[in-house]
């Protein structure tokens, strides 16, 4: 196994005037399938180094170089057992494998893994450079690819000045991945390799039909309601028109709520999306303008469309199947996001968009959920007995709540002769409960949220959502409330503790700044510091990457709750991954995880081996971590097998 690191160079326009060939054509303005598989994409050359040794730098451009391809093709025969490393794997591996035809057994990616080490920070080569060597100046990215904006063939003086730039960012590159590899666990680096293999080695194979109708449908629907608001659709579009057509005609006021920036702190604006309470509650005070309101919403909201059209173009440019991009540690927690303008965690449950994604010829889709992951990870982590002791029989925590709130038995999956879940708005209420009031919301934002998730059916008043907080849950659940408070003096040893101390926190280690997850990852909280309010208490803030945040006892609880349970998501996606390529004599030689979406792990096997693999995913799903197997901890799995991603 060699490391092989490597940095493709190919053209981009920026700014170019209309008639030029590089016109609108660079990663800002498309996605990585965009243009990659444009006409015009090409290659310039490639900087190729082998373990520590010396880079090379191949090109397209000039005569007296060996060709990329040639070269490429000689490093990564089939079957070969070497790790890719760029700076942005996505789109380096992405290259070698849709353009070359070429694979890695394995491929890593600096950009990702410093997100995953310095979240808070830039995932910049030349930040990670001041990340990795902040005094040493000679470890640092050249300027020189601005020179070559709107260039599409070098000569020989611009291809030298390209070999020059792209194999110093080879070799800063590798400096860094010196320093990143020692402090990555090996279980991280394989969860990131099966991440980027989601995206660069397409799984699933798009059912376009099914989108195309969604899309004859959607924008027919779009226009009947259009029409039946009798506005023009620039004008539900614009919300400066809108607002102002709103006044006109029919004399009514949106609300303005505060918007703060970080330079603008007393920034405002006008209250008008589906995300908005206030717009939401305008819009019920004046049902009789129910047209005019759902029409804005239809016209502001596009995602649903965009997200089938963008499908449907990215597949028929991979030649019918469909990349999963995903961000391995997006967020602090370690929770993986969605990017290159197509989030599949955002795909709605039983969507369209999911159904969309299909097995190949003679493999099925399955699906496991870990059922209440963070409820569970929040009751062990707090020994709350009431909910460790429901988990354990079989138990529904929702309808338990949601009992508790309305007095009477609730069970939330009930249906009528019809088959109808009459007591549905119940057991949404009990859910929101349990899913928000274990991080310490307060009465206000459990109305708002209740209000907002319901599309306004759940209309509680401060008064009953106060009651619910203090009465029904902070009365009830007294170990996960202690639990807040133990947070708060764990902040406060944060902020304390000196640069090499250390102590020991349940399954946790407080350090500076920061605690160590039991995979040795980090939650951190980057210049920590307190001030002391009107009311001589301490308040918490950090920098988390942007502008500087509270933090206080329930938001830490969060975070923690949050880190455990991807850890316990990370474990299971590696056992089962493992399990599945050391059997694709037997599963198929594409079985292994394609996706994971929040808690949901997502695999191929083949169709007769389906119902093996989805009962040892339960299997795997329902065993406890080392660290966390004390035998209170009681994991369960649902899910299903299809055709397709239908859960």
């Amino acid at each position: 196994m060699s490391v092989i690191t490597l940095d493709f160079e190919s053209p981009y326009g920026k700014g170019a005037r209309q008639d030029h060939i590089l016109h609108k054509y660079s990663l800002t303005g498309k996605t990585y399938e965009q243009y990659i598989t444009d006409e015009r994409f090409k290659v310039f050359g490639v900087g190729i180094k082998i373990d520590d040794g010396e880079t090379n730098y191949y090109s397209n451009e000039a005569l007296n170089r060996p060709r990329p391809a040639d070269v490429l093709a000689e490093i990564f025969t089939p079957g070969n057992d070497h790790t890719l490393v760029a700076h942005n794997a996505l789109f380096d591996g992405a290259i070698l494998s849709w353009h070359y035809g070429l694979e890695a057994a394995r491929y890593w990616c600096t950009k990702m893994i410093s997100k995953a080490i310095w979240n808070q920070r830039s995932a910049g080569l030349e930040q990670l450079c001041i990340s990795c060597f902040p005094d040493d100046p000679t470890v640092r990215k050249g300027k020189e690819l601005k020179d070559f904006a709107n260039v599409y063939d070098l000569d020989s003086e611009q291809d030298d000045a390209m070999a020059l730039y792209c194999a110093n960012d080879v070799d800063i590159t590798f400096k860094c991945l010196t320093r990143l590899w020692p402090v990555m666990p090996d279980d991280e680096l394989e969860l990131l390799d099966i991440t980027l293999k989601a995206f660069i080695h397409p799984a699933f194979v798009l059912n376009r039909d099914i989108l195309v109708e969604f899309l004859e449908t959607y924008n027919a629907e779009t226009d009947r309601i259009v029409e039946a608001s009798g506005v023009t659709r620039s004008t539900l579009a614009s919300p400066a028109k809108f607002v102002r057509y709103v006044k006109d005609k029919l004399g009514l006021d949106i609300p303005i709520v505060a918007a703060p920036t970080i330079k603008n702190p007393d920034n405002k604006k006008y209250a008008l999306g589906k995300d908005s309470f206030e717009f939401l509650q305008f819009r019920d005070d004046h049902p009789e303008h129910k047209h005019l309101w759902d029409a804005r919403l239809r016209v502001a909201s596009t995602i649903a469309r965009s997200r089938a059209e963008r499908m449907i173009d990215h597949a028929d440019r991979l030649g019918g199947v469909i990349a999963m991009p995903l961000n391995y540690y997006a967020a602090h927690t370690g929770r993986w996001g969605g990017t290159n303008k197509l989030n599949p965690q955002n795909f709605q449950r039983g969507s369209v968009h999911r159904k969309a994604l299909t097995a190949p010829e003679g493999y099925e889709v399955i699906v496991a959920d870990q059922s209440n992951i963070e409820g569970r990870k929040n009751a062990w982590f707090n020994q709350q007995k009431e909910l460790l002791d429901t988990f354990a029989a079989g138990g529904d925590i929702y309808n338990d709540f949601a009992t508790k709130v309305f007095g009477r038995p609730i069970d939330r999956k009930a249906v009528d002769d019809e088959g109808n879940e009459y007591m549905w708005m119940e057991g949404f209420v009990g859910k929101t409960c349990q899913l928000g009031l274990g991080y310490q919301t307060g009465a206000a934002k459990l109305q708002k949220t209740l209000y907002m998730q319901s599309n306004g059916e759940v209309d509680f008043s401060l008064e009953q959502c106060q009651d619910i907080v203090w009465n029904d849950y902070r009365g009830t659940y007294t170990d996960i409330v202690d639990g807040w408070e133990e947070c708060q003096f764990i902040i406060s040893k944060m902020h304390s503790l000196g640069p090499d101390e250390q102590m020991p926190w349940r399954c946790l280690i407080v350090e500076k700044g920061r605690l160590r997850l039991p995979n040795n990852m980090h939650l951190n909280y980057p210049d920590l510091k307190v001030e002391i309010d009107e009311r001589d208490r301490p308040q918490y803030s950090y920098w988390n990457g942007k502008h500087r945040t509270n933090l206080y006892g329930g938001k830490l609880m969060e975070n923690i709750i949050q880190a455990l349970a991807r850890i316990v998501i990370a474990q299971n996606i590696l056992d089962i991954n493992r399990w599945l390529t050391a059997n694709r004599d037997r599963f198929g030689a594409l079985a292994r995880v394609v996706l994971t979406v929040h808690d949901e792990i997502i695999v191929l096997a083949r169709t007769q081996y389906a119902r093996e693999v989805f009962n040892k995913m339960l299997e795997f799903m329902a065993i406890p971590p080392d660290w966390c197997n004390d035998g209170t901890l009681v994991l369960k799995a649902e899910g299903g097998i299809d055709s397709c991603y239908s859960k």
